[in-house]
Protein backbone atom coordinates (compact mmCIF):
# COMPACT_ATOMS: atom_id res chain seq x y z
CA UNK A 1 0.00 0.00 0.00
CA UNK A 2 1.11 4.15 -0.84
CA UNK A 3 0.14 6.35 1.65
CA UNK A 4 0.95 10.23 2.05
CA UNK A 5 0.95 12.44 -0.99
CA UNK A 6 -0.34 15.80 -1.79
CA UNK A 7 0.52 18.66 -4.85
CA UNK A 8 4.24 20.48 -4.77
CA UNK A 9 3.48 24.09 -4.85
CA UNK A 10 5.27 27.84 -4.44
CA UNK A 11 4.75 26.83 -0.12
CA UNK A 12 4.86 22.98 -0.19
CA UNK A 13 8.81 22.19 -1.59
CA UNK A 14 8.60 18.46 -0.83
CA UNK A 15 5.89 15.90 0.21
CA UNK A 16 6.18 12.54 2.02
CA UNK A 17 5.39 9.04 0.54
CA UNK A 18 5.02 5.99 2.64
CA UNK A 19 5.18 2.51 1.43
CA UNK A 20 3.83 -0.37 3.27
CA UNK A 21 4.66 -4.31 2.34
CA UNK A 22 1.98 -6.74 3.84
CA UNK A 23 3.86 -9.69 2.65
CA UNK A 24 6.89 -11.13 5.00
CA UNK A 25 9.86 -11.18 3.48
CA UNK A 26 9.33 -8.88 0.55
CA UNK A 27 11.33 -6.38 -0.73
CA UNK A 28 10.41 -2.80 -1.91
CA UNK A 29 12.02 0.07 -4.49
CA UNK A 30 10.40 3.14 -5.42
CA UNK A 31 11.43 4.94 -8.83
CA UNK A 32 10.00 7.94 -10.41
CA UNK A 33 10.95 11.06 -12.61
CA UNK A 34 14.53 12.21 -13.08
CA UNK A 35 16.01 8.84 -12.43
CA UNK A 36 14.91 8.85 -8.81
CA UNK A 37 15.37 5.68 -6.93
CA UNK A 38 15.15 4.25 -3.39
CA UNK A 39 14.84 0.92 -1.27
CA UNK A 40 13.72 3.38 1.92
CA UNK A 41 9.88 2.36 2.70
CA UNK A 42 9.49 6.45 3.73
CA UNK A 43 10.76 8.61 1.00
CA UNK A 44 10.86 12.55 0.20
CA UNK A 45 9.87 13.67 -3.18
CA UNK A 46 10.37 17.59 -4.60
CA UNK A 47 10.17 16.72 -8.32
CA UNK A 48 6.47 16.19 -9.97
CA UNK A 49 5.80 12.86 -11.63
CA UNK A 50 4.26 9.34 -10.98
CA UNK A 51 6.59 7.39 -8.39
CA UNK A 52 6.19 3.88 -8.39
CA UNK A 53 6.80 0.93 -5.70
CA UNK A 54 7.66 -2.44 -7.05
CA UNK A 55 7.51 -5.14 -4.64
CA UNK A 56 8.94 -8.56 -5.05
CA UNK A 57 7.98 -11.09 -2.67
CA UNK A 58 10.43 -14.59 -1.77
CA UNK A 59 8.11 -16.44 -4.31
CA UNK A 60 9.14 -14.08 -7.15
CA UNK A 61 5.64 -12.35 -8.11
CA UNK A 62 5.63 -8.42 -8.11
CA UNK A 63 3.40 -6.00 -7.11
CA UNK A 64 3.49 -2.47 -8.55
CA UNK A 65 1.66 0.44 -7.55
CA UNK A 66 2.43 4.01 -8.08
CA UNK A 67 1.26 7.34 -6.73
CA UNK A 68 1.02 10.79 -8.97
CA UNK A 69 2.63 13.60 -7.20
CA UNK A 70 1.10 16.51 -9.53
CA UNK A 71 2.33 20.45 -9.30
CA UNK A 72 0.79 23.87 -9.02
CA UNK A 73 3.84 26.55 -9.31
CA UNK A 74 1.76 29.26 -11.24
CA UNK A 75 2.76 32.81 -10.87
CA UNK A 76 -0.13 35.11 -11.02
CA UNK A 77 -0.51 36.25 -14.48
CA UNK A 78 -0.72 39.68 -15.99
CA UNK A 79 0.42 41.88 -13.01
CA UNK A 80 0.23 45.50 -13.59
CA UNK A 81 1.58 48.77 -11.55
CA UNK A 82 1.26 52.20 -12.04
CA UNK A 83 2.07 55.26 -9.72
CA UNK A 84 1.51 58.60 -11.65
CA UNK A 85 3.03 62.38 -10.73
CA UNK A 86 2.60 64.41 -7.34
CA UNK A 87 2.16 68.02 -7.15
CA UNK A 88 0.60 71.08 -6.43
CA UNK A 89 -3.04 70.30 -7.50
CA UNK A 90 -2.65 66.76 -6.33
CA UNK A 91 -0.52 65.77 -3.09
CA UNK A 92 -1.95 62.14 -3.01
CA UNK A 93 -2.44 59.76 -5.89
CA UNK A 94 -3.68 56.65 -5.72
CA UNK A 95 -1.42 53.92 -6.68
CA UNK A 96 -2.88 51.52 -9.21
CA UNK A 97 -2.97 47.45 -8.56
CA UNK A 98 -4.12 44.44 -11.17
CA UNK A 99 -4.02 40.60 -12.39
CA UNK A 100 -5.65 38.65 -14.22
CA UNK A 101 -5.46 35.78 -11.55
CA UNK A 102 -8.20 36.13 -9.15
CA UNK A 103 -8.60 36.32 -5.80
CA UNK A 104 -4.63 37.37 -5.47
CA UNK A 105 -3.46 38.88 -2.36
CA UNK A 106 -1.80 42.75 -2.87
CA UNK A 107 1.14 43.71 -0.82
CA UNK A 108 2.47 47.29 -1.75
CA UNK A 109 6.32 48.77 0.10
CA UNK A 110 7.66 52.20 -0.62
CA UNK A 111 9.75 55.52 0.34
CA UNK A 112 9.52 55.68 4.02
CA UNK A 113 8.48 52.86 5.82
CA UNK A 114 5.60 52.59 2.95
CA UNK A 115 4.08 49.27 3.34
CA UNK A 116 -0.06 48.58 2.27
CA UNK A 117 -1.79 45.45 1.69
CA UNK A 118 -4.80 47.62 -0.23
CA UNK A 119 -4.78 46.59 -4.00
CA UNK A 120 -5.11 50.16 -5.17
CA UNK A 121 -3.81 52.61 -2.08
CA UNK A 122 -3.27 56.09 -1.78
CA UNK A 123 1.03 57.94 -1.49
CA UNK A 124 2.03 60.98 -0.42
CA UNK A 125 5.78 60.50 -1.46
CA UNK A 126 7.56 60.12 -4.53
CA UNK A 127 10.38 57.44 -5.44
CA UNK A 128 9.53 53.77 -6.52
CA UNK A 129 6.43 51.52 -5.18
CA UNK A 130 7.04 47.49 -5.60
CA UNK A 131 4.22 45.38 -5.75
CA UNK A 132 3.90 41.87 -4.54
CA UNK A 133 0.82 39.67 -5.56
CA UNK A 134 0.41 36.19 -4.48
CA UNK A 135 -1.95 33.93 -4.73
CA UNK A 136 -2.89 32.03 -2.15
CA UNK A 137 -3.60 28.75 -3.41
CA UNK A 138 -0.04 27.65 -4.30
CA UNK A 139 2.03 30.84 -2.56
CA UNK A 140 3.76 31.79 -5.87
CA UNK A 141 4.16 35.17 -5.62
CA UNK A 142 4.84 37.74 -8.94
CA UNK A 143 6.35 40.80 -8.41
CA UNK A 144 6.80 44.21 -10.11
CA UNK A 145 7.29 48.03 -9.56
CA UNK A 146 6.38 51.59 -10.48
CA UNK A 147 6.99 54.96 -9.93
CA UNK A 148 5.60 58.45 -8.13
CA UNK A 149 7.43 61.29 -9.57
CA UNK A 150 6.48 64.76 -7.96
CA UNK A 151 6.42 68.69 -9.59
CA UNK A 152 6.72 70.78 -6.73
CA UNK A 153 7.92 73.69 -8.23
CA UNK A 154 6.72 77.38 -6.95
CA UNK A 155 6.84 79.80 -9.73
CA UNK A 156 9.78 82.33 -9.95
CA UNK A 157 7.75 85.49 -10.69
CA UNK A 158 9.41 88.40 -12.00
CA UNK A 159 7.93 91.72 -12.78
CA UNK A 160 9.25 94.46 -15.14
CA UNK A 161 7.30 98.14 -14.55
CA UNK A 162 8.43 101.50 -15.17
CA UNK A 163 7.88 105.28 -13.74
CA UNK A 164 4.86 107.75 -14.39
CA UNK A 165 6.09 110.61 -15.17
CA UNK A 166 4.11 114.21 -16.48
CA UNK A 167 4.10 112.84 -19.75
CA UNK A 168 4.07 109.23 -19.13
CA UNK A 169 0.56 108.64 -18.00
CA UNK A 170 0.65 104.70 -18.49
CA UNK A 171 2.99 101.71 -17.72
CA UNK A 172 3.16 97.91 -19.06
CA UNK A 173 3.80 95.37 -16.24
CA UNK A 174 5.54 92.57 -17.82
CA UNK A 175 5.21 89.23 -15.44
CA UNK A 176 7.05 86.28 -16.22
CA UNK A 177 7.71 82.31 -14.22
CA UNK A 178 4.02 81.33 -13.51
CA UNK A 179 1.11 80.20 -15.89
CA UNK A 180 -1.83 82.15 -14.52
CA UNK A 181 -1.63 85.42 -12.87
CA UNK A 182 -4.47 87.70 -11.07
CA UNK A 183 -3.07 91.25 -10.13
CA UNK A 184 -4.97 93.54 -7.60
CA UNK A 185 -5.71 96.08 -7.21
CA UNK A 186 -7.57 95.29 -10.62
CA UNK A 187 -9.11 98.90 -10.91
CA UNK A 188 -6.46 100.64 -12.58
CA UNK A 189 -5.13 97.86 -14.79
CA UNK A 190 -6.18 96.91 -18.57
CA UNK A 191 -6.41 93.67 -17.08
CA UNK A 192 -6.02 91.65 -13.99
CA UNK A 193 -5.41 88.54 -15.15
CA UNK A 194 -2.78 88.78 -17.59
CA UNK A 195 0.93 88.40 -18.08
CA UNK A 196 1.02 92.64 -18.97
CA UNK A 197 -1.38 94.95 -18.12
CA UNK A 198 -1.64 98.38 -18.69
CA UNK A 199 -1.30 100.12 -15.51
CA UNK A 200 -2.68 104.12 -15.11
CA UNK A 201 -2.82 105.12 -11.40
CA UNK A 202 -3.44 108.69 -10.27
CA UNK A 203 -0.87 108.19 -7.52
CA UNK A 204 1.84 106.12 -6.26
CA UNK A 205 0.65 102.51 -5.74
CA UNK A 206 1.86 99.23 -5.32
CA UNK A 207 0.51 96.28 -7.13
CA UNK A 208 0.36 92.65 -5.88
CA UNK A 209 0.94 89.57 -8.21
CA UNK A 210 -0.46 86.12 -7.54
CA UNK A 211 0.70 83.27 -9.92
CA UNK A 212 -0.15 79.49 -10.31
CA UNK A 213 1.30 76.60 -12.68
CA UNK A 214 -0.58 74.18 -14.62
CA UNK A 215 0.04 71.74 -11.22
CA UNK A 216 -1.17 74.24 -9.18
CA UNK A 217 1.61 75.15 -7.33
CA UNK A 218 1.40 79.41 -6.14
CA UNK A 219 3.82 82.40 -5.80
CA UNK A 220 3.57 85.48 -5.08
Amino acid sequence: AITGGGILTCNVLDITVVGTIGTPGATGVWTGPNNFTSTQDTIVVSQPGIYQYEVTALNGCISQPDINIPQNIQAPQAVTASGGLLNCTFPTITLQGGSSTTGVIYSWTGPGGFVSSQQNPPVTNPGTYTLVVTDPVNGCTTQTSTQVTQDPTIPDISVVSDSLTCTVKTVTLNATGADTYSWSPAATLSCSNCASPVASPANDITYRLHGETIFGCKGD
